[in-house]
């Protein structure tokens, strides 16, 4: 592993990529010395794609974006040994809290062994993590947490504010050289429980009882950590969605470039009238499509959102283009939409409904469409309105404003994984129950019914009135937001003659909308939100705290049909 970290170095110098008019729109195995590169070049430099180190014999390549300049900018860096960097690169030294850097970023190793934060090349430097799979060293480290500095052996230690966590234990203290310093530190065990420990040489005294002031002293260390973690969680969550754009960029990029002339290719927003498109999109967004940005650009999702409008019209053909034909469909649907909200005579609203959201940040609330969608107007517990901002109908999901609240979720920066636990949470049954609920599960599959992959299956009991609440992991980050389940309790099968399904499907599948599709939709509202994991995991009665702090009940006036 050394020996791959200094060659990566001096791989690390070799970015640059001379202007070459010849490299211009979408280019398949364009040589650049012994190089190789694919993607997209604008101005003889390139923008996004596969840069292919063929002189190299390990068979390195990058993924990402590159630089004005030519160099890379964001993506991820593998190494033909299995090893791979995912961030920023750059060219200049920086400093940060009086600690140098050159590289932010996440390295993953092949053994397992990650880390992420401010590094000088691949060693950390200033505040990171590095999380262990097999400690070799034999102090059986699950994870570091803190400032970091690296010596002379080209390994990085703990020098400064950190912790430690094991199997059974959490140190937290100042450390040097990735040993605890004399003086105080602390200790705390996996109900969470913390005590006091002193050491002086080689000898260490303790446990002993928090005063007020241990008590201070611990919790500002662990408000640094947590401050800092937020730092880097939200950073790379920045870099994670370029990657994610990357992957959603070319994949459907090159899928057309199969297809179409590259002249045509090059030029395709050019048949479209921008005005045209501008039209198409605030239609769709009227209609609660999500189109991305109102910027006249026939890009990704506008096609999308065509796509779904078409396919919810029943059309044969799914053109994802822009037409007269399309906006007058749009606007008669737009009217119909329109109508159904119109109030029967003078009847007063009545309480037809109620669902579950949860806070994202001091004044935005998310929730389920259909929890909003046959509403005149919805409130809160205490009656206060809620606006709606966005309605998203393809991915089921609502973008409301309310008064201001302190209390938030959190967004993990990984999506769902397989087999973790999670937590569901709200206000089922609400005119019988009134009061808040909390139920625990598994992620039992990472699609929904019939592969929808912007959806996942969990295990977690869910009840109506459930829909729109929050989906929390261990660590009281959200992974996704409950959208429905399916409780009934036979199995499906198929009459080979017939081709019916019979029967009812199991119990207790139920299906949340991944973190992944809200992030998309609050990034192209400029909607702010915290996107971190917390570094320790939580007890099922903070999670619990965390998710009712956050989470609102919301009810739906209309008219019953």
């Amino acid at each position: 592993m050394k020996f791959l970290i200094q060659v990566f170095l001096i791989t690390l110098s070799i970015v640059s990529f001379a202007k070459d008019e010849d490299c211009e729109g979408l280019v398949y195995e364009f040589q650049y010395s012994s190089d190789f590169f694919n993607g997209l070049c604008k101005d003889g430099l390139p923008v996004w794609g596969e840069w292919y180190y063929s002189g190299n014999s390990r068979g390195d390549y990058f993924i990402g974006f590159f630089n004005d300049e030519g160099n890379r900018w964001r993506g991820t860096y593998h190494f033909g040994g299995g090893d791979y960097i995912t961030g920023e690169s750059f060219k200049e030294m920086k400093s940060k809290n009086d600690n140098d850097y050159n590289f932010f970023g996440r390295y993953q190793w092949e053994n397992g062994h990650s880390q992420i934060g401010y590094m000088i090349d691949t060693n950390l430097s200033g505040f990171g993590a590095y999380l262990f799979v097999d400690d070799p060293s034999g102090l059986e480290r699950e994870s570091e947490l803190g400032v970091f500095s690296h010596g002379n052996d080209n390994k990085s230690y703990l020098n400064g504010y950190g912790a430690r966590e094991t199997e059974s234990e959490t140190y937290v203290g100042f450390w040097k050289d990735g040993g605890l310093v004399n003086g105080d530190f602390y200790v705390e065990d996996n109900n969470g429980n913390v005590s006091r420990y002193r050491r002086s040489g080689d000898y260490q005294y303790g446990p002993y009882s928090l005063n007020s002031s241990d008590r201070s002293r611990y919790n500002n260390i662990m408000d640094f950590l947590e401050s800092g973690l937020d730092d880097l969680t939200n950073r790379m969550a920045v870099i994670d969605q370029h990657i994610d754009d990357y992957n959603n960029i070319s994949e459907t990029y090159i899928a057309e470039y199969d297809s179409l002339d590259q002249d045509v290719y090059k030029n395709k927003n050019s048949v479209y009238d921008t005005q045209l498109v501008t039209s198409t999109q605030e239609l769709l967004s009227d209609l609660g499509y999500s189109v991305g940005k109102i910027d006249g650009i026939l890009g990704d999702k506008t096609i999308a959102a065509i796509k779904a409008f078409e396919l919810e019209m029943q059309l044969e053909e799914l053109t994802g283009a822009p037409s007269e034909e399309l906006l007058i469909a749009l606007q008669l649907a737009l009217r119909s939409q329109n109508k159904s909200l119109v109030q029967p005579g003078d009847q007063e609203p009545i309480l037809i409904a109620t669902g579950t959201g949860f806070y994202i940040n001091d004044k935005n609330i998310i929730s389920n469409h259909h929890n909003i969608e046959n509403c005149v107007y919805q409130t809160d517990s205490k009656e206060n309105k809620l606006s709606l901002l966005v309605a998203d109908v393809v991915n089921d999901l609502a973008l409301l404003e309310g008064p201001k609240k302190t209390n938030s979720i959190s967004i993990s920066p990984n999506p769902p994984e397989l087999g973790e636990k999670i937590y569901v949470s709200g206000y089922p049954y609400n005119s019988d129950l009134k009061s808040f609920m909390i139920t625990s599960g598994n992620v039992s599959s990472l699609t929904g019914l019939g592969k929808n992959f912007t959806n996942f299956s969990h295990t977690a009991p869910s009840q109506p009135g459930n829909s729109g609440g929050p989906i929390v992991n261990e660590y009281g980050s959200l992974v996704g937001v409950l959208v429905g389940g399916i409780q009934s309790a036979k199995a499906l099968s198929v009459d080979l003659e017939s081709g019916e399904v019979e029967g009812i499907l199991p119990q207790n599948i139920n299906f949340g909308i991944k973190n992944t599709v809200l992030k998309s939709l609050l990034s192209d509202n400029d909607i702010k939100a915290s996107i971190r994991n917390p570094y320790f995991t939580k007890s099922q009665k903070n999670i619990a705290e965390i998710s009712k702090n956050a989470s609102v009940l919301i009810k739906c006036y209309g008219f019953y049909e």
